[in-house]
């Protein structure tokens, strides 16, 4: 039966009786919320009670490991959810910063088939040769970097551009270095006989000169300025970040903590592409995977340039005091990757 509680019922006119008939209402009603409450505490703290119990009997009776699973399980649920549909500006547009001869195609390679199934684009720019540009340039690169339709991954060879200066937002950029000797050799027979995929034929190398005579010698190609070659990619447009100097150093390290969202090593490739995944999954979520497969196919191999003939302990040497600056920039970078990869707790 349905009851009415309209005050315009006949039986419902008197006063007294409306008073009457809305407390008992509300006392009702009261009534009722607090004992759904007790009955949702009630069963609660029995949870509670189950789960402890639990925890206890598992450690044999000890209680002290259990309160530690339950506070990281307690922490575990206060990580953050990184969700593929919340991109912020800096997530959705990545500049990676190519430099010759550091793995740049493998991670390329990488991310043309990751942008396939993330539906991000990859926009590859052919201009190698202008690394540093006048002020009007390098607007005109923010602008076009600024006009592309995210999400996308901007890759160009190019001295870092603060975009900031030209009122743009900052992309997440992102750059891979690596053993700065083992990178002047690869280079400097790269420049000579191309790589395993481009010329699988190319013979003879033994008996003409080497990057052995280049550095005895002191040829352009291995003297100290010509050498200085990656901090340059870290420091900035500043004609000062172009020669071998301190502060282009030390301004190259304070990029790649302010500006930089992450710079990897070739050496260490698979820990690479974890830190990748940690830091921007909406670009490289299962990368570390899809690089083994690259590198089982055997693709990786094809852009490995031939080794030539070995240079001399004392080649070496005289080349590595040619490169100390490089090589503090590169133990420098190593070092971060240590540390952000203990950070993100990654294995």
């Amino acid at each position: 039966m349905k009851l009415d509680f309209r005050f315009d019922q006949p039986c419902l006119k008197n006063a007294k009786t409306r008073m009457v008939l809305y407390f008992l209402y509300k006392k009702c009603t009261t009534v009722a919320v607090a004992t759904v409450i007790i009955f949702s505490v009630f069963f609660s703290l029995a949870n509670l009670a189950r789960v402890y119990d639990g925890l206890v009997h598992n450690s044999g009776g000890s209680g002290y490991g259990d309160s530690r699973s339950l506070r990281d399980s307690i922490e575990d649920d206060l990580q953050p959810v990184l969700s593929f549909a919340n991109l912020t500006w800096s997530e959705s547009t990545i500049m990676f910063n190519r430099i010759e001869r550091t793995g740049s195609r493998t991670l390329i390679r990488v991310m043309e088939r990751l942008g396939r199934k993330y539906n991000y684009s990859l926009i590859k720019s052919d201009d190698w040769a202008l690394k540093y540009m006048p002020i009007e340039e390098q607007k005109a690169m923010v602008h076009d970097v600024n006009k592309q339709k995210v999400p996308f991954v901007y890759e160009r060879s190019v001295h870092y551009i603060h975009f900031p200066r030209f009122g743009s937002k900052q992309p997440a950029w992102v750059s891979l270095i690596r053993d700065p000797l083992r990178r002047i050799i690869s280079l400097y027979y790269f420049k000579r006989y191309g790589d395993v995929g481009t010329r699988p034929n190319a013979t003879d190398i033994s008996s003409k000169p080497g990057f052995e005579e280049c550095v005895t010698k002191n040829q352009p190609e291995c003297s100290l300025k010509n050498v200085f070659r990656v901090i340059p990619y870290f420091c900035g447009q500043s004609a000062g970040c172009r020669v071998p100097n301190k502060w282009a150093l030390e301004t190259a390290k304070k990029n790649v903590i302010e500006n930089f969202k992450f710079v990897g090593v070739l050496e260490e490739m698979n820990t690479t592409f974890q830190v990748l995944e940690a830091l921007l999954p909406q670009y490289f979520h299962g990368a570390s995977r899809v690089y083994k497969s690259i590198v089982s196919s055997g693709v990786v191999d094809q852009y490995k340039s031939f080794p030539g003939v070995p240079p001399s302990e004392q080649a070496l040497t005289k080349m590595k005091g040619r490169l100390a600056l490089e090589y503090e920039f590169y133990e420098f970078v190593k070092e971060r990757m240590a540390s952000i990869k203990r950070e993100l707790n990654i294995d």
